[in-house]
This record gives C-alpha cells, sequence and structure tokens, in this order.
C-alpha cells in the first residue's frame, strides 16, 4: 500500500510541475465611456483563452492616478489602460510606467 501512495505521490507531482496553473489575472483598467465595449471584449477573452480579467473602469483621469499609486505602493499595475484622452496614457508612459507595445 506504502509503494503504490509513494507512486500515486510522485505522479502527482510530476503532473503539477508539468501542467502550468492559472494563478494569474489580467488587469484591464479602462475609462468609464468604454465600460460595456471593454467588459465584452475581456468575457470573450477569458472564455477563449481561461484567463482571468479583472477590469476596473472610471474617468480616465482619476485611473490615470489610480495607476500612479498603486504602482508607487506595490511596484506593479494594470496590464492594459485603455483611456479616452490620449494624454494619460502618455503621462503614465513619461513617467516611465508602460510602455509601447506594437503587435
Amino acid at each position: 500500500m506504502k509503494k503504490h501512495f509513494f507512486a500515486f505521490s510522485l505522479v502527482a507531482c510530476a503532473i503539477s510541475v508539468i501542467l502550468p496553473t492559472q494563478a494569474f489575472a489580467v488587469k484591464l483598467y479602462g475609462a468609464g465611456s468604454l465600460r460595456d465595449s471593454l467588459t465584452e471584449v475581456a468575457e470573450s477573452f477569458n472564455e477563449k483563452y481561461g484567463i482571468p480579467v479583472e477590469t476596473r473602469f472610471g474617468p480616465s483621469g482619476l485611473t490615470r492616478e489610480f495607476i500612479e499609486q498603486e504602482f508607487s505602493e506595490t511596484g506593479k499595475s494594470a496590464d492594459v489602460f485603455a483611456s479616452a484622452d490620449i494624454d494619460n496614457p502618455q503621462t503614465l508612459f513619461a513617467e516611465g510606467l508602460s510602455e509601447q507595445f506594437y503587435n
């Protein structure tokens, strides 16, 4: 019995190392005016890839300030910031808090 339990434990450990776990989520922050469309995009992304999307919506300027504060306190923040006003993402970029992404 001990041999079977040991073998099962060994296999379970090997599987847990081989199979990736979804221990993360994409953080999507956006302007309130984009709530409906981005919520739909987030839901489709989750359905297709099985990766949860955490959303936060509000005025672009306040969301930018939240990102700045969150980053200064934790060293991390949104993965995606969709702003109705281009000045807010440009401000984050100028502060070194974001990167350009080209596909």
